[in-house]
């Protein structure tokens, strides 16, 4: 039965609207992998796309006639394509290509997103200095870990401590893990892979103790096997002979003579107690410039304003050689040699490619810019009252899937490694992103206004008899934050502030 005009239609209409589906995925894949890079290797990736694709350009001048599409009031909409037909003659003698409605534009070939009308570039260049915890993250490459054992471990590594110790029960962390991420990963789960994370260098990272830090150090330490077994011993058996340096006793308990103790004694005092400040130290000295992703800035009426740096990333337009190479052929169709056929589907395969890049990153600009503006709406105060902490609100990476219509892992990708920039002082994303709980009259307040509370109560307490962490869930709960003495010890960890003993003066 042969098929009819109007099912050859239909075939054509579903197999067009297949086409179009797989190009939005794709693009909304390619917009959630340009929105994860930093603003620096976006600006790379820019330029590699030029390079290859003479199909791209960046737009010399200022056309007055050229309206930008992008519509501010319709964020939740990003992944949508303006449905703007292209050029008829574009698709003739191509049978691959969706056609006008297909939703590129290719008349509306520029991208004004880094149009700034003063000529000028955002760039609030920073200083941010990284941490040992990056250096400890890559290296997990050497573990066959799940992926839920990585989570795992990457929560470790950032519970540790600037000087690299980890000042954290597991029990507290096993808890943590449940209630913040949601996973039941046991007491011996934590002690495996903590001593994975503990085979990792600099050697001593991951100790719960100095003496712990110093054994991790001589175990994975090449020495000669008497040396090392009497190092070992020293700390691991007669440690209080070792940190007060008596070391006439210390050798009689090893029974060893002068040359050797002198041996193990040289080993012993150029160990490390602080493995991750002098990594911290190294890493700072060849810190790379952090440059912000947004600006925000307050008006004299006291509007706040939040802007995207584009900085140094041009205004993107598709080849108008290309184009009008592309009208000067396709009418001919058939009458066209082979060669210019190739040639013809090459320029068009690159006029595409020019287009969907335009595209990913118009929406990638967008889908930023929505971001952006949802935590300034949410944390308004906090940028009304020069960046005051206290007035953080809690806020989670769902506030802005739920807002947006978009999965949670692509809200994730954006917020991952950027960072904002105030008058008062430049923040990654995630800092305004925390835990919460309810408080005795039923608000919703901040853990960082907790952390707050807590860190002023011991400043404030009497340093010749400093307060417990009961006594100090007690306070700061009598200040309206009620903790219990659990969580108080949680957070005086979090915060850096040494137990009870050890900030007795006097």
């Amino acid at each position: 039965m042969p098929i009819t005009q109007k099912q050859k239609t239909k075939q054509i209409s579903t197999h067009r609207q297949e086409q179009v589906q797989k190009l939005e995925h794709k693009l909304q894949v390619a917009m959630a992998l340009l929105a994860e890079k930093s603003l620096v290797d976006l600006e790379e990736q820019v330029r590699k796309e030029l390079d290859e694709n003479p199909a791209l350009e960046e737009r010399q001048e200022w056309d007055a006639t050229y309206e930008t599409s992008d519509n501010e009031d319709d964020d939740a909409d990003y992944f949508e394509s303006e449905e703007i037909g292209r050029d008829a003659d574009y698709d003739k003698g191509r049978a691959d290509v969706p056609n006008d409605d297909d939703g590129l534009d290719l008349s509306d070939n520029r991208i004004a997103e880094g149009y700034n009308p003063d000529g000028g570039t955002h760039e609030f260049q920073i200083a941010e200095a990284p941490t040992f915890y990056d250096s400890l993250e890559d290296q997990l490459i050497v573990f066959d870990l799940t992926e839920e054992e990585h989570e795992v471990m990457r929560y470790l590594i950032g519970s540790l401590d600037n000087n690299g110790y980890l000042l954290k029960a597991l029990e507290v962390i096993s808890d943590e893990l449940f209630v913040y991420a949601h996973k039941n990963v046991s007491v011996a789960q934590l002690e495996r892979l903590l001593g994975m994370l503990q085979t990792l260098e600099p050697l001593g990272v991951g100790a719960r103790n100095e003496q712990e830090c110093l054994l991790l150090q001589l175990r994975g330490k090449p020495l000669e096997a008497e040396l090392k077994d009497s190092a070992i011993t020293a700390v691991e058996k007669f440690y209080d002979l070792f940190i007060h340096k008596k070391w006439d006793a210390l050798q009689r308990r090893l029974r060893l003579n002068d040359e050797t103790f002198e041996k193990v004694l040289h080993v012993l005092t150029h160990l490390n107690l602080k493995p991750g400040a002098d990594l911290n130290d190294t890493m700072v000295s060849s810190a790379p410039t952090i440059i912000p992703d947004f600006i925000v800035k307050v008006t004299n009426e006291g509007e706040v304003v939040v802007e995207l740096n584009n900085g140094n990333i041009p205004e993107l337009c598709i080849s108008p050689s290309y184009l009008e190479m592309v009208r000067q052929l396709a009418p001919k169709g058939n009458e066209l040699s082979k060669s210019q056929q190739d040639e013809l589907v090459l320029v068009q395969d690159k006029i595409t490619a020019a287009d969907n890049f335009i595209n990913t990153m118009k929406m990638r600009a967008l889908a930023l810019k929505s971001v952006g503006r949802i935590i300034v709406q949410k944390q308004r105060a906090f940028f009304l009252n020069d960046d005051d902490e206290t007035l953080l609100i809690p806020m989670k990476l769902s506030d802005i899937s739920d807002a947006l219509n978009i999965h949670v892992s692509t809200v994730s990708r954006v917020v991952r490694s950027k960072y904002l920039q105030t008058d008062y002082g430049t923040y990654p994303l995630k800092y305004f992103f925390s835990s919460s709980f309810i408080s005795q009259k039923g608000e919703e307040q901040s853990a960082h206004l907790t952390r707050l509370k807590l860190e002023e109560v011991v400043a404030a307490e009497d340093k010749s008899h400093p307060l417990s962490d009961e006594q100090i869930a007690e306070a700061v709960t009598a200040l309206g934050y009620p903790i219990a003495r659990r969580t108080a010890t949680k957070y005086r960890e979090m915060l850096g502030i040494p137990e009870k003993r050890l900030r007795k003066q006097g």
